[in-house]
């Protein structure tokens, strides 16, 4: 009884990687955007839309993994409202 923690050095410190890297791409966008190098958004773009769908999938096996049930609606509502921020904030 009691709660299996998820080891923070797999799963979550790969999400953490792909969401730092994602914040690098589309930085990366948008000073090739200001500098006019329309390529360079474009796929910059591309990596920060592919990198927040493999994001938001590792996040569901993380969620389907762990051992936590959630109890009320209340709090599924808030975590899922605040995964669909995160995600608007990946894209």
């Amino acid at each position: 009884m009691g709660i299996d923690s998820i080891n923070p050095f797999e799963l979550p410190l790969l999400n953490t990687v792909i969401l730092l890297s994602s914040g690098v791409t589309i930085t990366y966008s948008h000073h090739s955007l200001i500098q006019g190098n329309r390529s360079g958004a474009l796929y910059g773009g591309i990596y920060t839309i592919i990198l927040a769908i493999i994001f938001t999938a590792l996040q569901g096996i993380e969620y389907t993994v762990s051992s936590l049930q959630y109890q009320t609606e209340r709090i599924h509502l808030v975590f899922t409202l605040e995964q669909d921020f995160m995600d608007y904030m990946l894209l």
